[in-house]
C-alpha cells in the first residue's frame, strides 16, 4: 500500500507539472522552507540550516545568501541555522526567519524583501523551572490575516535531558501585537511547537500543532506500554487570542504531527498529518503510521478521522 500511495503522489506530479526540473542549487546543508513571493513568481526565498537565508530573483536558477543584521558585519565561517521562515501575507516585503537562541541569535525581521534584518527578541524568554541552559528553537511564525502588528512564534523549548533516543522538549509559543518590537508568553507545553493556523473568520480562534518525528516529548515515558506513554500535546485550540488552550485529540491517535493546515474556503475543516513517532524506540508501543486508506468523515467537526491511516486526519 505505501508503494501504491507513493506511486500516486509521482503521477500527480507528473499531470500538474509535466517534469520536475532542477534548479541547481543554492549550496548549503538542510533546506527548510522553500517560499514563492505571491505576486513576483520568480522571487523566492529559502530557509537553510546551515548557510542561513538565500534569496533568488530568477526563478532558482542562482541562489544568493541574505544574511545582513542576522551575522554581524564581517563575521565569517558561522553556520547560520534557519530553522523557520514566513511572508507576511498582508505585505510580503516583510519576512520573518527563526534560529536557535544560542548567543545573538532569535528571531529576525525584515520589512525589504530579506534584504537586510533585524534581530526582535525583547520578550522571548528561554527559561524553564528546574532547567538550565535551556535553548529555543524557533519552528513557525504565523502573522494575523489583515494585521501584520500581531505576529506568532512558535518554538521548540529544549530540556537539555535526553530521551530513549532524541532530546526531550517542550514547546512554546510567543505573541506580538506590535509587529515583533515586543513579545509575551502565550502557551508552554510538553512538545514543540509548529504550525499555527488563525482562523480567517475570526482572529481570536487559533489552532495550533505540536511535535515532529525526531524529537521526544517532555512528558513522554519511554518504559510504559502503550500509545499514550508516547507523550506529546496534539492539537490545541484557543478561541481568545492564545490566553487560554484545550486539546482536541479526539480521534487523534499519533500526537506527533509534521504539519497542519486549513480548507482553504471552509475553516471548520483542518488536516493534520501524523509523522509515526518512534521516538521511545520500544517495541511493546505499536509504532502509529502507515499507508491505508479510510473514507473521509461525513460529519466533519466532531472529531478527527483517519485518513491514510493514522498519517493523515481531517477534523
Amino acid at each position: 500500500m505505501k508503494r501504491m500511495f507513493m506511486s500516486f503522489l509521482m503521477l500527480i506530479s507528473s499531470h500538474v507539472f509535466a517534469e520536475w526540473q532542477p534548479t541547481g542549487g543554492p549550496i548549503g546543508g538542510l533546506g527548510y522552507y522553500v517560499l514563492i513571493h505571491p505576486t513576483e513568481s520568480n522571487q523566492m526565498f529559502l530557509s537553510d540550516n546551515f548557510a542561513g537565508v538565500l534569496v533568488s530573483n530568477n526563478a532558482g536558477a542562482l541562489w544568493t545568501p541574505s544574511n545582513s543584521g542576522i551575522l554581524a558585519e564581517g563575521q565569517e565561517g558561522v553556520d547560520i541555522n534557519i530553522f523557520s521562515l514566513a511572508v507576511d501575507p498582508n505585505n510580503p516585503e516583510i519576512l520573518w526567519a527563526g534560529t536557535k537562541s544560542e548567543g545573538d541569535f532569535g528571531i529576525f525581521k525584515s520589512v525589504d524583501g530579506g534584504g537586510t534584518w533585524t534581530r526582535k527578541v525583547n520578550g522571548i524568554d528561554k527559561g524553564l523551572a528546574g532547567e538550565e541552559n535551556t535553548n529555543l528553537v524557533f519552528r513557525g511564525f504565523t502573522v494575523a490575516p489583515e494585521n501584520s502588528n500581531i505576529v506568532y512564534a512558535q518554538a521548540e523549548l529544549q530540556t537539555g535531558e535526553v530521551g530513549r533516543t532524541f532530546l526531550k522538549v517542550k514547546g512554546r509559543v510567543f505573541k506580538s501585537v506590535d509587529g515583533g518590537e515586543n513579545w509575551s508568553t502565550i502557551w508552554t507545553g510538553d512538545n514543540l511547537a509548529r504550525y499555527l493556523i488563525v482562523d480567517p473568520n475570526n482572529t481570536d480562534t487559533l489552532y495550533l500543532s505540536t511535535g515532529i518525528f525526531d524529537v521526544e516529548a517532555a512528558n513522554s515515558n519511554c518504559d510504559g506500554n502503550s500509545i499514550e506513554d508516547l507523550g506529546g500535546e496534539g492539537v490545541l485550540k484557543s478561541t481568545d487570542g492564545g490566553d487560554t488552550w484545550q486539546s482536541i485529540n479526539n480521534g487523534l491517535e499519533d500526537p506527533y504531527l509534521g504539519t497542519l493546515r486549513m480548507h482553504p474556503t471552509n475553516s471548520s475543516i483542518l488536516y493534520a498529518g501524523g509523522v509515526a513517532n518512534d521516538a521511545c524506540q520500544n517495541e511493546n508501543i505499536p509504532m502509529v503510521g502507515g499507508y491505508s486508506v479510510h473514507p473521509m468523515a461525513e460529519t466533519p467537526g466532531r472529531g478527527w478521522q483517519s485518513m491514510l491511516s493514522t498519517a493523515l486526519y481531517r477534523l
